[in-house]
């Protein structure tokens, strides 16, 4: 075998992230184009909030401390909404339903779950 030739995988060199991609294609499936297209600018908007912050956008606090640091992440999400580009109520739950849709895609727990501060 040329040592610049790939050497053959089942399912292809890619095969992890394709499926990766057809599973959320799958799920973006069941809602229409509008709701696909705001939850992806949700969940742009919500990585680059946490990243700016130095945070995983995945919340995933397992004990009390951590879920709290979490609804804070949430809360300061919604100020930072709401204070800084004006967004509405509405605006601002499609956000977080977009944030919640993309941790349930990825096989995690529904982030809003027991965020009592957080009312939707």
């Amino acid at each position: 075998m040329h040592e610049d030739r790939q050497r053959p995988s089942v399912g292809g060199v890619h095969y992890a992230e394709d499926r990766e991609k057809a599973k959320m294609e799958f799920l973006m499936a069941k809602l229409s184009a509008g709701t696909r297209v705001g939850y992806d600018s949700a969940w742009r908007q919500w990585a680059l909030f946490c990243r700016a912050r130095g945070r995983d956008p995945y919340l995933l606090g397992s004990d009390r401390d951590g879920r709290h640091q979490d609804e804070e992440l949430l809360l300061d999400f919604v100020v930072h909404a709401v204070q800084y580009f004006h967004r509405t109520e509405g605006t601002v739950k499609a956000k977080l339903f977009g944030v919640r849709f993309h941790h349930l895609a990825a096989g995690l727990e529904d982030p809003l779950l027991h965020k009592g501060r957080i009312w939707l």
